[in-house]
């Protein structure tokens, strides 16, 4: 059946599945395939990739993984797609729980409205016993997955594994290590991981890139993610994953973990590119800052029709202080300010401020280039700090309002009135000890007269 699987049920890049019964056809059959041994999918040659020839198999394969957090860890092999490996536990310390995982692409596409790759192409398999075999219809690498808890390890032996490229900017001997494996190493898809981060990306991508190029893009994302943290006031306790996907769940990119993006990011000849290092450190990377902005969010000071604006808070900062690109006015704000414009005339209904991301991104660059990112970052601490118990969007927004007012020593309810907050009265009441903050600019002149306690 598979392998006489027709054309209009085998999704890939060049013709992908649009039809509804064609894709619940191609649903079922991969779910199928994901239950076979020893069965390679069809169309896995456009994505994640197939071999050419046969690869070198590795055999007695021994990967010890020391974890202190719920993380995947590449084990520095690859699966090749239909062939069965073996996996042995020889040694666990800590807490169990542990799983194996073959491929990264974890994110299921069984309910989109195209297919341009098979629906769900990443199998996990719990390691419950001291040997399991897992096979995989796609192919892809191989992780190991660790329960929670600082102090959790484990030793196992792999049979039947490809050895792929990876690189840690955390290896003492990584220029060596790598040399031999961007050559040497046969697997399909790299891992690529700096302190903070780590990139799954095709091996072809990344094999021309040496130590010294691998470095600096690593260590910029590094920063990154640091200074996300930096503003929120806290420290990672795991590295953020961004994998590389033909097609995302949701959207362009999506959040969470894995950030998922899609492949265009990999061109090596684009602008750009994941490991551009010269266009990174001008201009930083909106769509990744911004995803990595939405793992940072916190539901105290994030309205419910909030997500799209508040993790632009992290965008704009990151931008600032990496690639000193002011928030006032970045030109992702520029880009919406005419629009913006036009709606303060009519009204600034607080509907479009909750359904533009643009829209509302204004105020938070505001309350940046007139109090500083410091305010936000001792902002941000008093949150987790205090934990706050607010239960709904009206509360939030109140509370907002009184700790940033509170911390700048300014009422800032005129400028949240300019925008059409709605603020409860013991919130106005509350703040009236406060001098009112004098603020102009460009928005604020087309409607003064709204900006008032």
């Amino acid at each position: 059946m598979i392998l006489n699987a027709e054309s209009d049920v085998i999704p890939t890049k060049t013709s992908p599945i649009k039809d509804q019964s064609c894709r619940q056809r191609s649903v079922g059959l991969c779910d199928m395939m994901c239950g076979l041994c020893n069965t390679k999918a069809p169309g896995i040659n456009e994505f994640p990739g197939d071999f050419d020839d046969t690869p070198s198999m590795e055999t007695d394969v021994t990967v010890n993984i020391q974890s202190k957090n719920s993380e995947w860890y590449c084990t520095g092999y690859y699966v090749a797609a239909g062939t069965t490996i073996q996996i042995d536990v020889s040694e666990q310390v800590g807490a169990t729980g542990w799983s194996a995982r073959i491929g990264c692409h974890s994110d299921d596409l069984g309910k989109c409205d195209q297919l341009r790759r098979w629906h769900c192409i990443s199998s996990r398999k719990p390691l419950s016993g001291t040997t399991i075999k897992m096979s995989s219809a796609f192919g892809g690498l191989l992780f190991l997955e660790s329960p929670t808890g600082e102090s959790n390890s484990i030793s196992v032996n792999l049979q039947n594994v490809v050895l792929t490229p990876i690189y840690d900017l955390m290896d003492s001997n990584r220029e060596e290590h790598w040399e031999d494996l961007r050559v040497r190493a046969q697997g399909l898809w790299a891992d690529i991981a700096g302190q903070y981060i780590v990139f799954n990306l095709p091996s072809k991508i990344v094999r021309h890139l040496n130590s010294d190029q691998l470095d600096r893009a690593l260590r910029f994302w590094d920063t990154v993610v640091l200074t996300h943290h930096e503003l929120r006031g806290t420290t990672p306790v795991r590295r953020e994953r961004i994998v590389c996907d033909e097609q995302p769940s949701a959207g362009y990119m999506h959040a969470g973990y894995p950030v998922v993006t899609h492949l265009d990011v990999t061109n090596p000849e684009a602008e750009h590119f994941l490991m551009n290092s010269d266009n990174l450190e001008k201009n930083g990377s909106w769509g990744l800052f911004h995803e990595i902005g939405h793992n940072m969010q916190r539901d105290w000071w994030t309205f419910s029709f909030a997500r799209e604006i508040t993790t632009n808070i992290f965008t704009l900062h990151a931008m600032d202080a990496i690639c000193h690109l002011e928030p006032w006015i970045h030109s992702w704000l520029k880009d919406q300010i005419e629009k913006t414009k036009e709606s303060i005339k009519k009204g600034t209904p607080f509907n479009e401020w909750k359904t533009n991301a643009g829209f509302g991104l204004f105020i938070y660059a505001q309350l940046a280039r007139e109090f500083g990112w410091d305010s936000y970052k001792a902002v941000f601490r008093q949150y987790e700090q205090t934990k706050p118990t607010l239960n709904n969007d009206q509360e939030k927004i109140d509370h907002w309002i009184t700790t940033f007012s509170r911390q700048v020593e300014h009422n800032l309810v005129p400028l949240f009135k300019f925008w059409g907050f709605p603020i409860s009265q013991s919130t106005i009441a509350g703040l009236g000890d406060l001098p009112v903050r004098e603020m102009s600019d460009e928005l604020i002149e087309i409607a003064p007269e709204r900006y008032q306690v």
